[in-house]
């Protein structure tokens, strides 16, 4: 279960991400490998008809290097939990700042392809990545 280096973890070229532009957001999403793909079921509480109707594959996901990247990703925050907490962490702070720049207001999906919950997940002084940004718009989605 090695990973390498992982230059972004948000994605924001997302076609149904970049719909959200005309409603004032600039959105970014977090994909990682669904279900027990990565060996670890990284969406503890999905059925077997989630699982089955999982849009992992749909899009973009097609595509093996799409497909090796939210491995790797999942790789990532398995071995080195609190150092990917940290790079999303920034990534975030500097997506905020982006989205101001752009006149807009950020939004992200940290679970677009997990089942996780972000909040059992502290990063700083006991704080998860919701307390630490509070002047975000995080928020989820599920079929």
């Amino acid at each position: 279960m090695e990973y390498k280096p992982q230059k972004r973890l948000l994605g924001i070229n997302n076609t149904k991400m970049l719909k959200s532009i005309e409603l004032g957001y600039l959105t970014a999403i977090l994909h990682l490998a669904p279900h027990k793909l990565s060996g670890v079921n990284i969406c503890p509480k999905a059925s077997v008809g989630c699982a089955m109707a999982c849009l992992n594959t749909s899009g973009r996901g097609r595509f093996e290097f799409t497909q090796k990247s939210r491995l790797n990703k999942t790789y990532y925050f398995l071995k080195d939990r609190q150092k990917f907490l940290l790079q999303l962490n920034n990534e975030i702070k500097n997506f905020k700042k982006r989205a101001i720049k752009q006149g807009l207001k950020p939004a992200i999906r940290l679970n677009g392809t997990s089942d996780l919950l972000w909040e059992r997940y502290p990063i700083r002084d006991g704080k998860n990545i919701m307390e630490l940004n509070p002047d975000i718009i995080f928020y989820d989605y599920t079929k």
